[in-house]
């Protein structure tokens, strides 16, 4: 039973470092860091994929009702 369970351990451990290391390469990517402020001048971070295309760089809204996006524009 013993066994098993170190089994276990091993393979959830295992799982956690592979789902750990592909978040790290997602963002190592172009990600950038996007600062708003709200009415109340609070400041939110939004975490913002970027591309260049054609010399450009462009972000990609997604859902328009985001947060950022509605205190962006």
């Amino acid at each position: 039973m013993r066994r098993i369970g170190i089994g276990i351990a091993v393979l959830l451990g295992l799982g956690l470092l592979i789902i750990a290391g592909s978040v790290a390469l997602v963002e190592s990517g172009e990600v950038v860091v996007l600062d708003t402020r709200d009415g109340d001048e609070q400041t939110h971070a939004a975490r913002i994929w970027n591309v260049e295309y054609k010399g450009e760089q462009w972000i990609a809204t997604g859902n328009r009702s985001n947060g950022w996006f509605q205190r962006l524009t």
